[in-house]
């Protein structure tokens, strides 16, 4: 089993812009896929004006996941920022990605939440299967 020490990690990075904390968390979130035996198929597929953050694959699944990443939980949870248009656009994309795989068996859509509690240790929450 891989361990991941990422709480000094983000902590150093927490001061970097906005795309560059968002790539660490997306970095994260591979990584515990990855540890459940997901493979990685594509990170930041774009189709159009739509992006799709990680596509991993387990056996006949494809599944498409969004990572919100927020400092705190101040201003709400990571998750209640994926709006209804994004999350259109997110299937406007899988619809693409899929046309274009030929894909023809089961997929997923993931919330992946990364946020920092309040003593600063990164906290995860993956929301499986969310529209």
């Amino acid at each position: 089993m891989v361990r991941i020490y990422f709480n000094e990690f983000f902590k150093m990075i927490i001061k970097k812009s906005t795309c560059q904390v968002g790539e660490k968390a997306e970095w994260y979130i591979k990584n515990l896929y990855e540890q459940e035996e997901y493979s990685l198929v594509e990170k930041n597929y774009r189709y159009k004006r739509c992006e799709i953050d990680l596509i991993f694959k387990k056996e006949d699944l494809l599944v498409f996941v969004e990572v919100k990443f927020r400092k705190s939980k101040s201003f709400g949870n990571p998750e209640e920022f994926v709006s209804a248009d994004q999350q259109d656009r997110i299937m406007e994309a899988a619809d693409n990605f899929i046309l274009e795989k030929k894909w023809t068996k089961n997929i997923r859509f993931d919330i992946a939440a990364v946020s920092f509690s309040s003593d600063q240790k990164i906290m995860h929450e993956i929301f499986y299967d969310v529209f």
